[in-house]
Parts: structure tokens; sequence; C-alpha cells
């Protein structure tokens, strides 16, 4: 029965040890699922803007087409002057347009990285931990293994 016991100690240090070592994998697994959504997200993020600009571009043109034919319509020469100012200031605003949308695709993608380094990072200091308590139930198992044949050594001695 003694020596029974004291297997049974070396034994649940092993379980322990066995199924630390799995949460820590397991959690490892779902932070880096997490990093890759998060990676996901940021192509996405930049597509949705390149599409956003896209967009911007054609409906600057149309407006600046329209602007056109409304000052031509009126016998405004339309490549001088204040109309061409106005045509020229559309482009601006147009281009600027564009650029916020790039910009904000940018710094939300940027977010989103941000986010999967830190799920990588927090995936591998959860599998370190996860590592450190396994080998700390696997030592104290077969810590409480030794001392417990140790004690009933010392008292079959006596």
């Amino acid at each position: 029965m003694d020596l029974l016991m004291g297997f049974l100690n070396l034994g649940s240090g092993f379980n322990q040890y066995q199924a630390q070592k799995a949460q820590g994998e397991y959690q490892k697994q779902m932070f880096d699922l997490n990093a890759k959504l998060a990676e996901l997200n940021s192509q996405d993020a930049i597509r949705r803007g390149d599409q956003t600009a896209s967009t911007l571009r054609r409906e600057n043109k149309k407006l600046m087409g329209s602007q056109r034919a409304a000052l031509a319509a009126q016998g405004i020469d339309i490549d001088s002057g204040s109309a061409l100012d106005i045509q020229n200031e559309t482009a601006d605003l147009g281009y600027m347009d564009q650029i916020t949308a790039k910009n904000n695709a940018w710094r939300e993608a940027w977010g989103y990285k941000v986010e999967a380094n830190n799920s990588l990072a927090q995936g591998n200091l959860a599998k370190s931990a996860a590592n450190f308590s396994a080998y700390t139930s696997l030592a104290t198992g077969g810590l409480k293994a030794l001392d417990y044949f140790q004690k009933n050594r010392i008292k079959k001695a006596e």
C-alpha cells in the first residue's frame, strides 16, 4: 500500500503536467488564431480603403466633368481664370478625400497588426507559463513521492 501511495503521488504530478501542457498549447493555438484573424482584418481594411479611394476618384472625375460642362455651357473658358481655379480646387479636394480614405484604412490596419502581434505574444506567454506550471507539477509530484518513500523507508527501518 505504501508503494502504491508513492506512485499515486508521482502519477498525479504527471497527470497535472500533461493537463497543464495541453492547456498551454490550446491557449497558444487560440491566440495564434486570433492573430491570424487580426491579420486578415488588417488586409481587409487596406482593401476597403483602396476601394473607397477608387470610388472617390471616380466621383471626383464625374464632378469635375459636370463642372466643366456647366461652365462651358455658360460660354466660360474652362481652361483659364476662375474656371480653372474651381477645377483645380475640386481636384485637390478630391485628392485629399482619397488620401484621407487610404490613411484611415492604414490606421485601422495598423491597429489590427498591433492586435495580431499582441495575440502572438500572449500565446507565447501562455504556453511558457503553462510549461512552467507543468514542470513545477511534475517536480512537485516527484518530490511528494520521494518524500513519501523516504518517510516510509524511515518508518520501516525503525
